[in-house]
């Protein structure tokens, strides 16, 4: 039995039609503005929810973000910062 690539491909579609949404709203120009820095930043906001989110720590008041949420952002924010270092992350337009 192996993984299934099938779904291991839909889930990576799934992240960039949510990326292209987002950025749709944020705009490209803010994740190179900060460079790896911010983007370390923004994955290190996610994993601290990631955290919360599987220990119960805290009475979550954002109900309707849930865990896989959290997870497609981290493997956007991680794929940002590849693009980032391959200097494949560009400003501007979508």
């Amino acid at each position: 039995m192996g993984l299934n690539y099938k779904e291991y491909e839909n889930i990576q579609t799934e992240c960039m039609e949510l990326a292209i949404k987002k950025n749709n709203d944020y705009g490209c120009n803010s994740l190179k503005r900060y460079g790896n820095k911010g983007l370390l930043i923004r994955l290190a906001d996610k994993t601290d929810r990631l955290s919360n989110l599987i220990c119960g720590k805290v009475d979550q008041k954002v109900v309707d973000e849930k865990l896989e949420d959290t997870l497609l952002d981290i493997i956007n924010y991680a794929t940002y910062m590849i693009m980032q270092l391959r200097e494949k992350l560009e400003d501007g337009e979508n």
